[in-house]
């Protein structure tokens, strides 16, 4: 097994973490209406297209189909 510097490792996973919280958007509170059909679809696609953006500037490298990494 390998050993690892918990400190090093922990600093390592922190700055991947922010990277990743850039990506993506923030988590907010949950809408108590539903969205209308129409604006759900807009936001579908423009999530689409937020990770095809992110995965053709190489900040995303997917691996499987639905498996993906942050390059270092």
């Amino acid at each position: 097994m390998k050993e690892l510097e918990f400190e090093q490792y922990y600093t390592e996973l922190l700055e991947r973490k922010q990277r990743l919280d850039k990506l993506l958007p923030p988590a907010r509170r949950r809408r108590r209406s539903s969205r209308s059909p129409e604006e759900a679809f807009i936001l579908t696609l423009l999530d689409v297209r937020r990770w095809e953006r992110a995965v053709a500037s190489g900040k995303i490298e997917v691996t499987g189909p639905r498996e993906f990494k942050i390059p270092d």
